[in-house]
């Protein structure tokens, strides 16, 4: 641009009607390019600031956070923006909040089986139902699936994984935590993650969590580690479930 100015200058500075009529076109085409590029960086400011009037898009008052759950008695005032609801409760996120409950639970027994004081029924309260049943967390019956020499892995045998006896009660949850935890010296460290739950429709009967489990810590014979899927039956209210029933569907030694 500034070399078209320049060449305007000298064009009008030597004279002659031709040279000053085509200084006078470039003016003109100068002044034109100026306008379009002004034109286009005001046009991308304002789409910057108000995204949702750009041609083709929706206006302020047809945008909805992701699912159309919103809060509305919360406006951002001067917007029309409405808040997305943070507590999942209200707007009948049961599941997502059941679960988030669950998980607490768990952690209660994962904080138990690292602790170093004994496992008792008074640690479970409002984990477990006075009437939960519960299998043996370490199967009896493991089958090596590999050994190396060094690494070794062993599984849970299919259709036997917790023999057929039962623990009942908190007390009984706290033996089988305590049978789980067993030998394992040291530092132990534990893991939880639920990936299903189900809800009874009309809000009667158990609910039901699907969670993977892991322990790991020392043996004598070096590093261990327990790796689970538990299935667990609990009281049917989401928002202070206990555990009814407790079931290894899946169990792994390395």
């Amino acid at each position: 641009m500034k070399r078209i100015i320049h060449a305007i200058e000298r064009a009008f500075s030597r004279g002659g009607a031709r040279r000053r009529g085509r200084a006078a076109a470039l003016l003109i085409v100068a002044l034109a390019v100026l306008v379009v590029v002004g034109a286009v960086a005001w046009l991308g400011v304002w789409l910057d600031v108000w995204p949702g009037l750009g041609p083709g898009e929706p206006s302020l008052d047809e945008i909805a956070p992701a699912g159309g759950v919103t809060d509305r008695a919360a406006v951002i005032e001067g917007t029309g923006v409405e808040r997305l609801e943070e507590d999942a409760r209200r707007e009948g996120w049961v599941s997502e909040a059941f679960s988030d409950v669950v998980l607490a639970r768990l952690h209660t027994i994962g904080e138990l089986l690292e602790g170093e004081r004994p496992i008792t029924a008074a640690g479970l309260e409002g984990v477990a139902s006075p009437d939960c049943a519960v299998e043996p967390l370490t199967p009896e019956t493991l089958e090596e699936v590999f050994d190396d020499g060094v690494f070794r892995v062993r599984r849970g045998v299919p259709g036997v994984p917790g023999e057929g006896r039962l623990e009942r009660g908190p007390d009984g949850l706290a033996r089988a935590l305590e049978s789980l935890r067993g030998a394992l010296a040291g530092e132990r460290r534990t893991k939880f993650k639920v990936f299903r739950v189900d809800l009874p429709p009309d809000g009667g009967g158990a609910a039901r969590s699907l969670a993977y489990f892991q322990l790991a810590g020392s043996i004598a014979a070096g590093r261990f580690q327990a790796s689970a899927t538990w299935r667990i039956d609990w009281t049917p209210d989401p928002a202070d479930p206990a555990i009814v029933a407790l079931t290894v569907e899946a169990h792994e030694d390395t």
